[in-house]
């Protein structure tokens, strides 16, 4: 149908503008990042982009929805492995997995990921809670997961008796934290690889909210490659 090829040429012209700005988002900075620029690359008219996005944030948040849904895939990818797990076993092992798989994120996902870190590091909100509400869903289901693992492995005396929101955002905040040592490889060529960091991390958390060394030990062999 014609809608139908309408619609898919719009959804492949708006790829073309969210993958350019990217490119400008990587090489120059958000704050060169403008509706005028992205054309300019493209070699359209400023004016023609505003049938795709009305303003730059608009642009932002379609950038960073895609960029949660990568991330989210790449997380997601390897947990399916780890179903035939008994269930107390398969939450460990799962926060495990997750927590090496967060450390690839850099490598696997780059823009996607550097897409999501400056934003984290900027102190201004760079688009508005209407529109970052678009992309929220996508990473709440993952942070709502890990909560759930947190809650539901402490019913089960898997982990001691503790506050499941506050774990997961500990949790999150620690990995995200050992993702972005690639950056310090420029300091030093002394840093490890990450997912030792990351292996560590986790290791670390999980004995510190009562989960058992051996246990630990034991799902650490039976994680997704």
């Amino acid at each position: 149908m014609p809608t139908e090829r309408v619609a898919r040429k719009r959804e492949l012209r708006s790829e073309a503008v969210l993958d350019a700005a990217m490119g400008i988002l990587e090489t120059e900075g958000l704050d060169r990042l403008t509706l005028g620029r992205v054309a300019e690359s493209l070699g359209m008219v400023p004016a023609a982009l505003y049938r795709y996005f009305a303003s730059k944030e608009s642009l932002l948040a379609a950038l960073r929805g895609r960029a949660v849904a990568q991330i989210t895939d790449v997380l997601n990818r390897p947990l399916a492995a780890l179903e035939p797990l008994s269930e107390p076993d398969r939450i460990i092992a799962r926060l495990l997995q997750l927590a090496r798989t967060y450390g690839t994120l850099p490598r696997e996902v780059p823009q996607a990921w550097h897409l999501v870190s400056v934003m984290l590091a900027q102190p201004e909100l760079v688009v508005p809670a209407e529109q970052a509400a678009v992309a929220a869903p996508t990473l709440a289901a993952a942070l709502i997961l890990a909560c759930q693992d947190f809650e539901r492995a402490a019913k089960l005396k898997v982990l001691s008796k503790g506050d499941a929101t506050a774990r997961t955002f500990a949790w999150w905040s620690a990995l995200h934290g050992t993702a972005v040592l690639s950056k310090a490889r420029f300091v030093t060529d002394q840093v490890p690889d990450v997912t030792v960091v990351s292996d560590l991390v986790a290791r670390t958390l999980l004995e510190g909210w009562g989960c058992k060394p051996e246990l630990i030990k034991r799902l650490s062999k039976r994680r997704a490659s």
